[in-house]
């Protein structure tokens, strides 16, 4: 590539909405924003960094306040009067954002901004760009089975592999994410809607792989409430999307019920039982609502890209 068209390329760099959602992270924070600005600085793109505060009460706020600590120019401080949620700091920070990239970091000092450059490579090219926690070997092996459970139901739903599900280091690109907004959730569970959604939508997507450190302090996930929350997220946003996913199995699984019992009771019994008919009449009736809702959803996709 000659330096003409290596400029050319340079100069075609978008600028970076960077948001830092925290939650009592005192340990770490300023490391976490020094990192960051230091290395957004390497990549040479015009850039912000919003920091949400999500009422932390452990000093957090304190001391990303506190002058000296952290360049005061680079960065945005957000912050909620209490707690609402992971997911609602992250819109907080896309509503006050300025740029049309948006990138996604942790503040609990897992995720390294030395893989910044990296997720960033691939931001103008594609519509969301998921850093994916290929080297992650600090989960428990209940989680992990329980990321491998709801991964493998989200890949039958979305009709696609998902690497990383809920990953919290990615770009988006703001018109993709902002017809969504208010329809996503406060919770940790925001990161896995916008990835279904992006998926379902037919937006591109792309899987970069990052390293993952140890956290400091404690985890505010809850695995049991966190992992049921998590399943009828993803039935939800299927029904949002693709309803036919649900009524469909549904549907096929009754009518196959009713099926053989009609059949036994044919063999056995001669009269066909009440329980037979309600079999046969609920596949039926599942079929067509899914059918209706699947057209419901057409029309609310549609809709929603118009504006």
């Amino acid at each position: 590539m000659s330096k003409k068209k290596a400029q050319e390329k340079e100069n075609k760099k978008k600028p970076v909405s960077v948001i830092i959602p925290v939650y009592n992270e005192a340990a770490v924070i300023n490391d976490v924003i020094l990192k960051v600005v230091c290395i957004m600085k390497k990549t040479g793109r015009d850039y912000e960094i919003l920091v949400v505060n999500d009422g932390s009460t452990d000093g957090t706020f304190d001391i990303i306040k506190n002058e000296g600590m952290i360049p005061k120019e680079s960065i945005t401080l957000l912050s909620h009067p209490y707690n609402i949620g992971y997911g609602a700091a992250l819109k907080t920070g896309i509503r006050n954002s300025k740029h049309d990239i948006i990138l996604f970091i942790d503040s609990d000092n897992q995720h390294d901004p030395e893989d910044i450059p990296g997720v960033l490579k691939y931001a103008e090219e594609y519509d969301m760009v998921i850093g994916s926690r290929v080297f992650d070997t600090n989960v428990s092996a209940s989680r992990k089975i329980a990321k491998k459970i709801i991964t493998g139901f989200a890949n039958y739903m979305s009709d696609t592999k998902i690497e990383d599900l809920n990953s919290g280091f990615r770009t988006v690109k703001r018109d993709v994410i902002m017809p969504y907004l208010d329809t996503l959730p406060n919770r940790f569970s925001l990161t896995s809607t916008i990835t279904i959604i992006a998926i379902r939508s037919g937006y591109s997507i792309k899987y970069s792989p990052i390293s993952i450190h140890k956290r400091v302090g404690e985890s505010k996930i809850n695995p049991l409430w966190d992992f049921m929350n998590f399943m009828i997220l993803i039935i939800r946003i299927t029904m949002f999307f693709a309803p036919l996913k649900i009524f469909l199995p549904a549907s096929l699984f009754a009518l196959l019920a009713g099926g053989i019992s009609i059949t036994h009771d044919i063999i056995f019994g001669g009269n066909i039982a009440d329980s037979s008919i309600l079999l046969i009449t609920s596949g039926l009736l599942l079929f067509f609502f899914g059918f209706l809702s699947d057209q419901i959803s057409f029309l609310r996709m549609y809709r929603t890209k118009q504006g």
